[in-house]
């Protein structure tokens, strides 16, 4: 376990890399576009987005093969509004 004076930054205390993690999320249907580059349509996400906080850490969305319905670990990351 790191020692507090190991883990303070320059404002009295870097944030814990969960908290760091949290706040690099994919928040916003222009966040994912960017991060899923690639051949996939987001045009069915923006009326989830809109409707549906989203928050898909780096990390998780990371583990998405494909950014459709089709991937387990995306129906689980991203809202839908068809089950």
């Amino acid at each position: 376990m790191k020692s507090l004076e190991a883990t303070r930054g320059r404002r009295g205390g870097a944030r814990p890399a969960w908290q760091r993690e949290l706040g690099r999320s994919l928040r916003s249907l222009r966040a994912m576009e960017d991060f899923f580059s690639g051949p996939w349509r987001a045009q069915f996400l923006g009326p989830v987005v809109r409707r549906y906080p989203v928050a898909v850490t780096r990390y998780y969305a990371g583990l998405i093969e494909r950014p459709e319905a089709g991937d387990p670990i995306f129906r689980q990351s991203v809202p839908a509004t068809e089950s």
